[in-house]
């Protein structure tokens, strides 16, 4: 489908140029005041665990990561070492929870030692954070104190640079690690911990999957972990852990953006933070960790907020063709509160070319902002639908049913044959158009705002999952609709 318009009453093409979608602008987020992080990093311990002297830079990448996140400083907690008690954890966890922003967005790190032991009361080992007192916060321990967080928030983001398995350090490994200066983030609370409670012998839940248990949706948490439960975790004194290292890097501009959506995913942070630890980590292949995501791996965690980043990206992108992407339409739609219900219904599936407009009615659970973008099917015409100058009224109530285009203006059907995709996206808080980057008007279309390049891509999922004005919301609902056009 181009961008075919008719308006009622009609309206010239140049005034369509002056009055539809006229100097729209797409918001590039910074800091969110709705968005917080809690840090926790203990290199000491009391207790006869070794030293991790690359945990205070861990809680400096931490905090430059929380920022890239869009957390503003005052919102950032720092929790080190003597502070870091199993008590006092869990109660900043509670308290983190009942503080955050409902709607918002969360980061909470831990870099430390894991550990593992058994459990006589449950005759089962169980693996845990090592808090400085040498107590373990368990993965049940660890839901439960942030489970009215996940119930609130928007999305929770836990990172964890540690391990629960000490069993690849042996002999042979210990003397291949002898001149590498690393030091294993993991230690045994006792004997049994350390030669009964290997990975195989694991019978506890994930902190994932107690966190599921007790109602945490998995579109709306991540858990990332800087090994699998049979790796080691690295420290690296001065430098920090080896995970978060190549985390950082990635995420604060190394990962590419794959698939071309205008957005870095998480997961392709996870493929170039695997791809710098398997460099910095020498020896024999057993003494290699996986970083591994289990949740929303398609979380966008940092906006491309870089106006001259996003020139080098348009213009590195030049080899590729001006053409929309079903990947930008995907990816805003893999940030979708599943809490947030659209019911959308097509007046009709296929259109008929040069006689069909399309029609649909749009039904919300919740009180919001209706957004809709067309990609069509010559993959050229990407272009935001609604609102517009014609048609500015987004809101729309809970229970409340609103029919898109309105009466003032339709969409015929214009080809080619082929398919249609229409996102169509309510959210709690009306999007933030103040300054933003402008995009370059296309003189081809109606529309003064084409989104089928590498700017406008990154553009529209900065506005649509950015900020929202006048609220602190981060939630939304969306849903992509495929619709034919046929001679």
């Amino acid at each position: 489908m181009k961008a075919h318009i008719q308006f009622h009453p009609p309206i010239k093409l140049m005034g369509a140029l002056i009055i539809f979608l006229t100097l729209m602008q797409f918001s590039i987020a910074a800091d969110l005041q709705e968005r917080s992080a809690l840090i926790i990093g203990i290199g000491h311990y009391n207790g006869p665990a070794d030293d991790l002297k690359g945990v205070p830079a861990d809680i400096e990448m931490a905090a430059t990561i929380a920022k890239a996140m869009g957390v503003p400083e005052q919102n950032i907690t720092i929790m080190r070492d003597q502070a870091a008690t199993k008590k006092d954890v869990i109660e900043a966890l509670k308290k983190f929870g009942k503080k955050a922003a409902d709607g918002g967005r969360v980061f909470i790190y831990y870099s430390g030692h894991g550990t593992r032991y058994f459990n006589p009361f449950i005759n089962s080992c169980e693996e845990g954070l090592l808090t400085y007192d040498y107590e373990t916060i368990t993965n049940r321990e660890m839901a439960e104190a942030t489970k009215d967080l996940n119930r609130s928030v928007d999305k929770s983001i836990l990172m964890v640079d540690t391990c629960h398995s000490g069993g690849v350090l042996n002999k042979s490994t210990s003397r291949s690690l002898a001149n590498s200066n690393l030091v294993a983030k993991f230690a045994a609370k006792d004997k049994a911990g350390e030669e009964v409670c290997t990975p195989v012998n694991y019978k506890t839940r994930s902190l994932f999957d107690e966190a599921k248990t007790l109602g945490a949706i998995q579109e709306n948490i991540v858990f990332i972990s800087s090994a699998r439960p049979d790796e080691v975790s690295w420290d690296q004194p001065g430098l920090g852990g080896v995970a978060t290292q190549a985390i950082k890097e990635c995420l604060l501009g190394s990962a590419k953006d794959l698939n071309s959506s205008g957005a870095v995913s998480l997961e392709e942070i996870r493929q170039c933070a695997q791809i710098i630890m398997d460099k910095k980590v020498p020896g024999p292949i057993q003494v290699a960790s996986h970083v591994t995501i289990r949740g929303n791996r398609n979380l966008i965690p940092v906006q491309n907020n870089s106006l001259e980043k996003m020139k080098i990206d348009q213009d590195n992108s030049a080899s590729i063709p001006e053409v929309g992407s079903l990947a930008t339409l995907q990816d805003i739609e893999s940030q979708r509160n599943p809490q947030r219900i659209i019911d959308v219904k097509l007046a009709k599936n296929s259109l008929k070319i040069n006689q069909d407009y399309l029609n649909l009615k749009v039904k919300s659970n919740f009180d919001g902002y209706l957004y809709l973008v067309l990609l069509g099917s010559d993959q050229k015409s990407f272009y935001i639908l609604f609102p517009n100058r014609i048609d500015e009224n987004n809101q729309i109530k809970a229970g409340q049913t609103i029919t898109i285009p309105a009466d003032t203006w339709r969409i015929k059907a214009a080809g080619p044959a082929g398919i249609d995709h229409v996102l169509v996206m309510v959210s709690d808080t009306q999007r933030d158009l103040n300054n933003s980057k402008m995009l370059t008007a296309d003189p081809n279309s109606p529309f003064v705002y084409a989104l089928n390049n590498m700017g406008g891509r990154t553009s529209l999922i900065n506005y649509l999952t950015g900020k929202g004005k006048g609220g602190t919301s981060e939630k939304y609902g969306a849903k992509i609709l495929s619709v034919t056009e046929k001679l």
